[in-house]
């Protein structure tokens, strides 16, 4: 004979989805990603070379290790996260216009720290090896600067 469910039970697995959501929520606010997609919104389905479950560090130390898509296309740079991560982390699109790239050392490392001109207080920190990739074909058309761009 079965008996009836404990009513608490469902507990468990509420509390575990609203602190998913919850930790996702701050970390897109701390980093600057929601920052970010709102003022450079995606424009639909990107097209252009795709780079999946890569790493970068935004703002306040916020890092997305193997979960952001990158596509790379001849007008701009789209990241995105997967559904499951995707809870306040709109798809973002940035113009290579409005991206200035420099190079830099991050705890004896070299990155490339990518800004955007609306947002020049959101850094986005890429292994030298993602920025090569992504930003190759476009390097001439970043915004120069002393030392921006990177370094073969």
């Amino acid at each position: 004979m079965l008996e009836e469910p404990v009513p608490w039970l469902w507990l468990g697995p509420v509390a575990f989805a609203a602190l998913w959501l919850a930790i996702f929520a701050i970390v897109a606010r701390w980093g600057g990603w929601i920052e970010l997609a709102k003022a450079y919104p995606s424009l639909g389905s990107p097209s252009g070379n795709r780079f999946r479950m890569r790493s970068a560090q935004f703002r306040a130390g916020c890092n997305y290790n193997n979960c952001i898509t990158f596509v790379s296309s001849q007008t701009g740079l789209h990241l995105s996260m997967p559904f499951v991560f995707s809870f306040h982390h709109a798809p973002v699109f940035l113009p290579w216009s409005d991206l200035r790239a420099d190079e830099e050392r991050s705890w004896l490392m070299p990155v490339v720290v990518l800004t955007a001109s609306r947002c020049p207080n959101i850094p986005i920190k890429l292994s030298r090896k993602l920025a090569r990739q992504l930003l190759a074909p476009v390097d001439s058309r970043l915004q120069q600067a002393p030392a921006a761009g990177f370094r073969s």
